[in-house]
């Protein structure tokens, strides 16, 4: 600022309803509302006029004309609150529930509450707005109501809440009156105690001010600059009266006045139009033209999209330290935001530039590749949706040019990506980010989206016929989104540990908690076993540790034991295979289990990049520590874990009984509010819903009409005929179905609205309705407003209740992408301890957003020699040092650091890789010299070379290779065959096309078990045998990443036993890493061509395999000999060679077996593996009781065998016995006879039936009797009784349907709606109701089109194309042209005449003059 000029110039930067302001729930839902409520635009219901009878509501609907009708309102639910202080309802004498006003002891009491819960309680009580409301307030309430606000407005993790408060105090009469009259009042105030309060009393009033100033700067200016004004003179009056003024009242004040006068400056300049700003002083550091990174939006501006300005960007300093906290803010914010903004900018421009190329090289837009963004055309909203996180939409984009991609798989459209949308090139456009993604609404072309909170506003211009271009950015928009909100709300005195972070300083002092006198640690819990306990002791003297061999460590293990238990700010660094994770957790258990000497209260707070990692980091614990753990975040694969997700605990059924009052109350009335706001919604969907149907009735339309033309539309000159209504409501269709309406200017011009043409008054009544439904739209978006609202603040109450949890927990773990957007509530929470795993993958800016001021000790563990962050652009990474780490930048700045120096994973041979080539020193523990050699190969690591190329993917970046692929299939078929089992195999690529295509060649039966990984994704994990695809090979020689040496290093080191790798080596040699590797390899000959496959059984045996044919040669897995093992039964194994099974235990013979079963020498006829059993073969025997010839089995007594001859027996009904002769006789004959019935008809029985008298049987004979329609009774005689009661016809009734189709219903019921499949179809789709049904409008574009104009809207829509007058160019099959118009069908048939030969009579040809196609179809009949 100019000398002479003390006061701060204000800066206006992105405010409270702004994208730091949205919503920042845990994700769970609100119950209740599970479900997604489909909704549409509606209106508010007219007055019908009172003296318009049912006459004339009828004549309105028969004339065409149709009237929203409104729905009743509803009833909302009161709750009766009794005894609840200042808030108990009454009831005053007309029944009305009375409302309290807040009591003096109620505010008296919320001062000793924590500022959250005053925020809560005041922001929901109604009692509060009766209080406001009062102008006769007492001077010590007015003082205690301020002091009550200032305490609310502390606040800082309910800024929704805190902003509604605020609203609320801004409108009131207290604050534009009240406390105006207050003041003044203040100036000749005489009682000495109320004199002695006012210092610190004014000091709250100028705080009060400048947060309602700050959070409503457009619409409390006016109140403020009166209060600033009249407090200006009351201090000095009462400084002048001997009243000592607090010292910082005046410097408060001079900033407030300052606010004041910049905000009156840009009102009256115009700019300051809403309350979307907020405010802060100017910042000294910002460079020159550049605006504070505080007030920069995340999102891009159109400047950004139309201007070619190079944004202000610091690299991230690497070899020294920051100027001071807020350059380091500022650096790593720009960074990170134009890692996220540059891809969709680059994209824009590029989109742009072909737009305006188009034309010149014609090849169309759809059919162009964009790398830095993803195009959807033919977008449009379709419906708004209520969902438990606010408002959503339901968007239509055109799918048919997005047929090649796999939606299951791909990276398109994923929850939390950025759109944005623009239907004018950009000059304007929406922003919105995915809520919702059901691959199978994908593939239909729809998804749900929810929009900032500025596109929200902008929303009530949009038609449902608006056309958009959809573009999203590749960049992931949830990864950038908390944190960038994270670092402008950073404030700079609260960055901890700035002496290491900022300063760089290399002298590390212990943790705050632990320099207090008499501090001690029992390490007994991690000690080694069998080793002796050792006394409790102070981990800051060294002499009193114990040694490597008590506490089962190795020297470098211990030494970072030691220091992550004595510093304050730690690295601990660990190379693969070194056990960083044994020692993490060996740390987290001596901390926990003396978390008396730092925790507070507060929970060790665990932070890793990956959920993959946070799990496994977590569950070591969970070996340890049973209770007290919450994993937050809803993506953790664990079962272990399911118990301790956030999620699960905030569900459990006892949860809500133990919250705060206030808690359970805030919950209460916004969840009621928002039912409230989601009806009235639903009220209104049906009201505009009615607009769009039919002619409206002019009562709607009365607002929006000029009064002059309202006078001469109620003259109306002409009545209209009956028998004119039929053409009328025809014309008013077709009408209804155009768009164009008049302009305003043409309106002012008319006098009389009936001396216009019939079109031009069709045009005014469009305008009329235009206006009405943009009423109708805005209105529902203030619906949709106080319902997002509400949405918004019941997100802040579940953050409450989610901190009621966590400060319960003992440990909370989150990814760092958790961290940021939960750091309000890691703000409250206030964890001291933090510890972050693989810390060297995370960008700086997450680890900033994770820290809160309160943290004392951070441990990060990692090896920024393996995977550094990713970033998005390459140019930041590689120019900005994007990429690097605040792990791998303080060790650059020669920041003390451990690193471990044993690996315990990798044989020595896969360990050579890394050291030199990667790792200066790295030792092999005696452990990894044990393993046995890798079964049916002959060696234990080998790269495969080969020049077969890549392929691109064509849905986005990405690159596979089939030869490799199928190459690894094979090998680890191969390995499998050797015996290993499925999770002893990893497969690893560094490409996702190449693990989709891998995915795919391998089924699920044969391979389950088996792990197929791309590089990235498997940092910190191992297994025995590491199969790796490099897929690059190119004739660009372009290797892409696996020129990056951490890269490499992840890949390289994951193996413990074997490792083979299949890739283009020679491709490969240019990178000098791999070149060095290479030359490694050559010298133990473990590179080439083709792997050497060894036999087990026969070593003499070898196959070299360079494709996935020559697996072949070893089908079982061995080689090409015959088995010719001798199996206990005494045959030979019929497989070729096999490893697996050498004992043959679980092989099953499959020849006949010999064994012989009797003393007849009969073979066993089953397979030798089979056990033999009994002999079944059937011989001749006498069976002793009937002494008849039986086949009885071989090994069966003929006693028990059961003689299958027939009886010859005569039953006493005299019929033959039908039982055979081993079975008893049967005593119920079942020989048919006839018999009468009482009825007097005859029917068969069986015999024991017909002789049974006391049970006649049922009459089976037709009725027969003639029904009043005339088609004969279907019963029978015992089901009419006789013919006293008949059964209902059952013949179809075959009537014709208004549909032409015959009903197919018994005659005897009223006819349904047709049943039949409905017939309709489109272009697009076929309607697959049933024909008595209401067929669903088709959504897709219309393509009613041809080269000279074409139809703007939907296909079920009236196409506004005009006829094309322009000739036909097509030609019929017969040949002639065409005579109809551009656009419309052709005709089947020629409509050209001519003499034709239709046949000969007497060698005469007949002629006749015909049709073309008429002449055709006779010809080819003769």
């Amino acid at each position: 600022t100019p000398s002479g000029n003390n006061t701060h110039r204000p800066v206006i930067r992105g405010g409270l309803t702004n994208a730091s302001l949205h919503s920042r729930g845990f994700g769970r839902p609100v119950q209740g509302l599970m479900h997604q409520h489909y909704v549409n635009y509606l209106l508010p219901a007219p007055r019908r006029p009172e003296n318009m009878g049912h006459q004339q509501a009828n004549e309105s609907m028969t004339d065409g004309r149709v009237g929203p009708q409104g729905e009743e309102p509803q009833r909302g639910r009161v709750e009766a609150q009794r005894g609840r202080g200042g808030n108990g309802r009454g009831r005053g004498r007309d029944g009305t529930p009375e409302v309290r006003k807040l009591g003096y002891k109620t505010l008296e009491g919320l001062l000793e509450k924590e500022a959250s819960e005053v925020a809560i309680t005041l922001s929901y009580s109604t009692g509060l707005k009766n209080l406001l409301d009062d102008n006769t307030m007492r001077s010590d309430l007015v003082q205690l109501v301020c002091q009550v606000l200032c305490k609310a407005f502390e606040s800082r993790i309910d800024r929704k809440i805190v902003l509604h408060l605020a609203g609320i105090v801004k409108d009131s009469p207290f604050f534009r009156n009240g406390l105006p009259y207050h003041v003044t009042g203040m100036m000749s105030d005489c009682e000495q105690a109320r004199r002695e309060q006012y210092p610190q009393h004014l000091s709250n009033i100028i705080s009060l001010l400048s947060e309602v100033l700050n959070m409503f700067p457009h619409s409390s200016i006016q109140s403020v600059s009166m209060l600033v004004a009249l407090l200006k003179l009351t201090v000095n009056q009462l400084r002048a009266s001997g009243v000592d003024i607090l010292d910082n009242t005046d410097e408060d004040l001079e900033r407030v006045q300052g606010l004041v006068d910049h905000l009156q400056e840009k009102s009256r300049e115009g700019t300051l139009r809403s309350d979307n700003y907020s405010f802060l002083a100017a910042d000294e550091d910002a460079p020159p033209g550049e605006e504070d990174f505080r007030t920069m939006s995340i999102y891009p501006t159109t400047e950004e999209f139309h201007l070619d300005q190079k944004p202000f960007l610091r690299p991230n300093i690497m070899s020294q330290s920051f100027p001071n906290t807020r350059i380091y803010l500022d650096t790593h914010f720009r960074l990170l935001r134009e890692d996220f903004v540059r891809p969709l900018r680059e994209g824009v421009r590029e989109l742009l530039s072909i737009l305006h190329s188009e034309a010149v090289d014609g090849i169309p837009m759809k059919k162009r590749h964009f790398d830095d963004i993803r195009v959807y055309y033919d977008t449009r909203l379709i419906l708004p949706l209520c969902t438990p996180m606010g408002i959503a939409y339901k968007v239509q984009f055109n799918s048919r040019l997005l047929e090649f991609v796999r939606w299951e798989n791909s990276k398109r459209l994923l929850y939390g990506s950025l759109v944005c949308l623009s239907m004018d090139n950009f000059e304007t456009f929406l922003f919105a980010t995915v809520t919702d993604r059901d691959p199978k609404l994908l593939k239909q072309g729809q998804v749900h989206l929810c929009f900032s909170s500025d596109s929200r506003a902008r929303l009530a211009s949009v038609q449902p016929s608006d056309s958009f271009l959809m573009v999203e950015t590749t960049a992931y928009f949830e990864a950038y989104r908390y944190v960038l909100e994270g670092l402008k709300e950073q404030n700079e005195n609260d960055v901890p540990f700035q002496r290491y972070i900022v300063e760089c300083n290399t002298d590390v002092d212990p943790p705050a908690y632990l320099r207090v006198e008499g501090r001690s640690y029992d390490l007994s819990s991690i000690m080694a076993e069998g080793q002796k306990k050792i006394p409790p002791f102070n981990p800051l003297t060294p002499h009193a540790w114990p040694d490597e061999e008590k506490m089962g460590l190795d020297e470098s293990q211990l030494e970072a034991l030691k220091l992550a238990l004595t510093n304050e700010l730690v690295i601990i660094q660990g190379p693969p295979g070194t056990g960083k994770t044994h020692v993490g957790l060996k740390i987290a258990r001596a901390l926990l289990e003396n978390h008396e000497a730092w925790s507070n209260g507060c929970p060790m707070l665990v932070v890793c990049y990956t959920n993959h990692a946070l799990d496994q980091f977590l569950e070591g614990i969970h070996g340890f520590l049973k209770e007290g753990i919450v994993r937050v975040g809803g993506r953790s694969n664990s079962e272990t874990l399911k118990p301790f997700g956030l999620r699960e605990l905030t569900r459990a059924s006892n949860f809500r009984k133990n919250l705060p009052q206030h808690l359970r109350r805030a919950h209460h009335e916004i969840y009621t509010q928002m039912e409230a706001a989601q009806e009235l919604l639903k009220r209104q969907s049906v009201q505009l819903e009615c607009s769009l149907r039919g002619v409206l009735k002019e009562d709607f339309l009365e607002n929006y009409i000029s009064s002059q033309h309202w006078a001469s539309l109620c003259l109306q000159p002409v009545s209209v005929q009956g028998h004119q209504k039929k053409k009328m409501k025809q014309m008013a269709k077709k009408e209804l179905r155009k768009t164009s309406a008049m302009s305003v200017e043409e309106e002012r011009q008319i006098r009389d609205v009936w001396i216009l043409s019939l079109k031009d008054r069709w045009r005014l009544y469009r305008l009329w309705v235009l206006r009405y439904r943009s009423y109708l739209r805005t209105e529902a978006l203030a619906s949709e407003k106080e319902y997002q609202d509400a949405a918004e603040r019941l997100n802040e109450i579940r953050r409450r209740e989610d901190l009621c949890v966590l400060q319960q927990a003992r440990v909370v773990g989150m990814t760092t992408t958790g961290a940021a957007k939960y750091r309000q509530a890691l703000q409250e929470l206030q964890p001291r301890l933090v510890i972050v795993e693989e810390a060297a993958e995370v960008l700086e800016a997450h680890t900033i957003t994770t820290l809160s001021k309160a943290c004392q000790h951070l441990i990060l563990i990692g090896d920024h020699q393996q995977l550094r962050p990713s970033a998005t652009v390459y140019d930041l990474a590689k120019n900005f040092n994007l990429e690097v780490s605040m792990f791998e930048r303080l060790v650059g700045v020669n920041f003390p650091f451990v690193r471990l120096n044993y690996q315990h994973r990798m044989r020595p041979s896969i360990a050579r890789l890394l050291t030199p080539h990667i790792y200066e020193t790295l030792e092999n523990h005696p452990s990894v010299l044990e393993y046995d050699n890798v079964k049916g190969l002959l060696t234990n690591l080998f790269f495969v070379d080969h020049c077969h190329f890549e392929e691109e993917i064509k849905d986005g970046r990405s690159h596979q290779n089939p030869h490799e692929a199928q190459f690894v299939v094979a090998l680890c078929r191969y390995l499998l065959l050797q015996g290993y089992k499925a999770s002893q195999i990893t497969i690893l690529t560094t490409y996702t096309g190449q693990l989709h295509c891998l995915r795919n060649l391998m089924p699920s039966l044969k391979f389950a078990g088996v792990k197929v990984h791309v590089v990235d994704k498997y940092q910190g994990e191992e297994n025995d045998i590491i199969i790796l695809s490099l897929v690059r090979s190119n004739l660009q020689r372009r290797v892409g990443f696996l020129n990056i040496s951490n890269r490499v290093c992840v890949a390289l080191s994951r193996a413990k036993m074997g490792l083979y790798c299949i890739g283009n080596m020679e491709m490969l040699s240019s990178v000098k890493l791999w070149s060095n590797i290479l030359h490694t390899l050559r010298e133990q000959g473990q590179v080439g061509r083709a792997l050497t496959l060894s036999c087990q059984n026969h070593p003499d045996k070898q196959i070299h395999v360079s494709c996935s044919e020559d697996f072949k040669g070893a089908p079982e897995g061995g080689c090409d000999q015959p088995c010719d093992y001798r199996l206990d039964c005494g045959h030979v194994c019929t497989r070729m060679c096999h490893p697996y099974d050498a004992e043959h235990k679980k092989y099953k013979c499959t020849k006949d077996c010999p064994k012989v079963l009797c003393e007849l020498g009969h073979r066993c006829t089953r397979r030798c593996h089979q056990e033999c059993g009994k002999c079944q073969v059937r011989v001749d025997k006498i069976i002793p009781s009937c002494k008849h010839n039986q086949k009885v089995p071989c090994h069966q007594d003929p006693e028990t065998f059961v003689c299958q001859e027939p009886c010859q027996k005569t039953l006493p009904c005299g019929h033959p016995c039908k039982a055979t002769c081993g079975e008893s006789c049967t005593t119920q004959c079942m020989v048919k006879v006839e018999m009468q019935l009482k009825c007097g008809h005859m029917q068969e029985e069986p015999c024991y039936i017909s002789r049974d008298h006391k049970r006649e049987p049922n009459c089976r004979s037709k009725c027969g009797t003639t029904l009043k329609c005339g088609h004969p009774c279907p019963g029978t005689c015992y089901g009419c009784c006789q013919g006293r009661l008949h059964k209902a016809c059952t013949h179809k009734c075959q009537e014709t349907l208004v549909c032409s189709h015959r009903c197919r219903e018994p005659c005897v019921r009223d006819c349904p709606p047709c049943s039949v499949r409905c017939e309709n179809r489109c272009i697009h789709s076929a309607c697959m109701k049933t024909c008595g049904q209401p067929c669903a409008p088709c959504n897709e574009p219309c393509e009613w089109q041809c080269p000279h104009h074409s139809c703007t809207k939907l296909c079920h829509e009236p196409c506004d194309r005009p006829p094309c007058s322009v000739p036909c160019n097509n030609t019929l099959p017969c040949g002639h042209r065409c005579i109809g118009l551009c656009g419309d069908p052709c005709p089947k048939k020629c409509r050209i005449f001519g003499t034709f030969c239709t046949g000969t009579q007497g060698g005469v040809e007949k002629r006749q003059k015909l049709l073309c196609q008429d002449a055709k179809e006779k010809q080819a009949g003769v």
